[in-house]
């Protein structure tokens, strides 16, 4: 297995093996994960949809070629048949199971270089990582890269008053953002400045989003601009730094970019 199979395959599956296990999924909430493309017969899936339950060790598809949910056991690399009656969606990004035993059980999932790959209902189905995404990209393109990106912005409700704000911003206000599609801090925190982006209106605040690998070390802007970690947001006005989002403020970017831009007079 090479160095990028084994951080596609193993971040996501091997990982797991580590973690003590849950008594059983009940009840358990399964996160969507953007992780995987996921193939039918050799033919992508492009609605279907898989959930990550770190402490059950597991995954849930939804696929829609697929008469029935899928849940894979990463402890046994078991391949369970589900009853989509024994599922519940409390949101668009996440689901849980009530506890119904599975409706059949299918040979084991096999590792296959990058990919993971069993048989559902008489259907091949292999999981292939999602591919990087590098370089300069727009806000646009990070949410079709990763479908999960446009649903946890949808999921995100920043404040109104400060959103407001921030409509009001002075100058040439630009948010450059350095992140890593293979990161999951990215994935939580990344959205909600997609959500703030289409909030605030491109006119104001002109938001520029930098794909890097995760060894960004001796990635130019990354080391133009003495990034350390991601995700890192910059912000700048007239091509002057004014700011960054600090790790702790993550929670509601729109707090802190309002906090940078009115200590800056900006606002």
């Amino acid at each position: 297995m090479t160095a990028r199979s084994f951080a596609s395959v193993s971040l996501l599956l091997c990982a797991l093996l580590l973690l003590p296990a849950a008594v059983g999924a009940q009840g358990m909430p399964y996160v969507l994960t953007g992780e995987w493309i996921v193939l039918v017969d050799g033919q992508p899936s492009p609605k279907a949809e898989i959930f990550f339950a770190q402490r059950a060790r597991s995954l849930v598809l939804l696929v829609p070629e697929l008469p029935s949910p899928v849940r894979l056991g990463t402890a046994t690399r078991e391949v369970e048949l589900l009853d989509l009656m024994g599922i519940g969606r409390p949101s668009d990004i996440a689901i849980e199971l009530f506890g119904q035993p599975p409706l059949g059980r299918e040979a084991p999932f096999q590792i296959a270089g990058e990919d993971v790959v069993f048989r559902a209902s008489g259907h091949e189905v292999r999981l292939k990582p999602r591919p990087w995404l590098l370089g300069d990209k727009s806000g646009r393109e990070v949410a079709a890269h990763d479908p999960t990106y446009a649903r946890k912005a949808a999921a995100y409700t920043p404040i109104a008053e400060v959103m407001a704000k921030l409509r009001q911003a002075k100058g040439d206000v630009e948010v450059l953002v350095f992140f890593g599609s293979w990161c999951p801090h990215c994935k939580d925190h990344v959205p909600l400045l997609l959500r703030i982006e289409e909030g605030v209106g491109r006119e104001h605040i002109r938001f520029h989003y930098r794909a890097v690998p995760n060894s960004f070390g001796d990635e130019p802007e990354a080391k133009r601009f003495n990034v350390r970690a991601v995700p890192t947001a910059i912000v700048l006005r007239d091509g002057q730094e004014l700011g960054r989002i600090p790790n702790n403020a993550w929670r509601s970017p729109e707090s802190a970019l309002y906090d940078i831009l009115k200590n800056a007079g900006a606002i």
